[in-house]
């Protein structure tokens, strides 16, 4: 089953839990993320999914959150902007959906896609300038139209950003 699983999804992260140290060389052929002995050690549990949540906040373009104790993950592309609401954020995707509440400050997200062509033009809005097509005039448009206001204290920083965006994908 994990070679098969190898096969069609090549970045998946598995996993082996066995008790069976033999299992540790099949492990190894699908180059699985951990294997882990039957019984866990205590706290095992925690450490691991603390690892695995590392591995997708350094996976390439994803964008990895906890939501309801799971692990989720979106594609950065997929990102239209992301709202603040307290300590909670809500992400909004390129497709209309939204992820809910997301426990994690605004701040937090825009340091963990800074480097990704997100910037923030107000104090509870970041945007994807992958999706914005017109920027200006205190304000920010997406490529589905949807018009976002920029804060007069960010505009200077969103137009610098935008244009150096645009100068690194040689757009005229």
């Amino acid at each position: 089953a994990a070679a098969r699983i190898r096969e069609q999804h090549s970045r998946a992260l598995i996993l082996f839990l066995s008790d069976t140290p033999e299992h540790a060389i099949k492990a190894f052929q699908v180059e699985a993320f951990r294997f882990l002995e039957k019984p866990l050690m205590p706290g095992a549990a925690d450490v691991l999914w603390d690892e695995i949540e590392e591995a997708y906040l350094n996976s390439p373009k994803r964008f990895a959150y906890r939501r309801d104790g799971c692990l989720n993950a979106c594609g950065i592309s997929e990102i239209a902007y992301i709202l603040s609401n307290g300590n909670f954020i809500d992400i909004r995707l390129v497709c209309g959906s939204t992820t809910d509440f997301v426990s994690m400050s605004l701040k937090e997200a825009l340091r963990r896609l800074s480097d990704d062509g997100f910037v923030q033009i107000s104090r509870g809005c970041v945007v994807n300038l992958l999706h914005v097509r017109v920027c200006g005039a205190g304000e920010v448009v997406l490529a589905d139209g949807e018009t976002l206001p920029v804060k007069t204290s960010f505009k200077k920083d969103v137009m610098l950003a935008f244009k150096q965006y645009c100068d690194r994908r040689n757009y005229s």
